[in-house]
């Protein structure tokens, strides 16, 4: 009895013994299959979040990327808009000096041409008229000679006088007349003379040639 009961309790021993093994086998299985679920569902859960942070992180790169693009873009326009104001500013005020420049030189050269023109104009009208008082004289010269001659053709001694007075005045006024008013002058006043004892009168003057 005692050795059956030896080998029972043995046996009981050794089948409590295979079922803890049995039983911690199983428990290693499925606690090896539950970390793995979890491993898996960590894993699974990780690259979701990798996606999900990856999408989110494009996202927000793309929208800063394209606030940064709108705000260089709007920073730009309003650069070249000042830049274009400016230049035109500039232009213009250069525009209008260069006009301003333009028209003050356009006067400086009209007010110069005036007055050259204006110099011009009075120095012919004065060598006209002097030349045209220099004809007067010589044709007035002309014509007392004329007259002297004439008068002393006719022997007419008060009208000589007469023409020799006029003659002096003429040759006064104007002293670049030809040499006959002066001649004829002398001539006159000699024949006018009443020839002395002695002495014979001088013969007459001939008639003055006109030019």
């Amino acid at each position: 009895v005692g050795a059956a009961w030896a080998v029972q309790l043995r046996l009981r021993r050794i089948w409590v013994q295979i079922r803890n093994e049995r039983a911690v086998r199983i428990q290693a299985s499925v606690r090896r299959l539950a970390a793995r679920r979890r491993v898996e569902d960590l894993r699974r859960r990780l690259r979701a979040a990798l996606v999900v942070q990856r999408c989110w992180r494009g996202a927000r790169g793309r929208r800063r990327a394209q606030e940064a693009r709108r705000r260089r873009a709007a920073a730009t326009k309003i650069q070249a808009r000042a830049r274009g104001r400016s230049q035109r500013s500039k232009y213009c005020e250069a525009r209008r000096r260069t006009q301003a420049a333009t028209v003050i030189q356009a006067g400086c050269r009209m007010w110069s041409a005036r007055r050259v023109a204006q110099g011009r104009r009075v120095l012919r009208d004065r060598e006209r008229k002097a030349r045209e008082r220099m004809e007067a004289r010589k044709r007035a010269g002309q014509r007392a000679c004329e007259q002297v001659a004439a008068a002393l053709a006719k022997s007419d001694s008060r009208r000589l006088s007469d023409l020799l007075r006029a003659g002096e005045d003429v040759l006064h006024e104007n002293p670049q007349l030809p040499a006959c008013a002066a001649g004829h002058g002398a001539q006159a006043v000699r024949a006018s003379r009443p020839a002395t004892a002695g002495q014979r009168a001088p013969p007459a003057a001939p008639a003055p040639t006109t030019a």
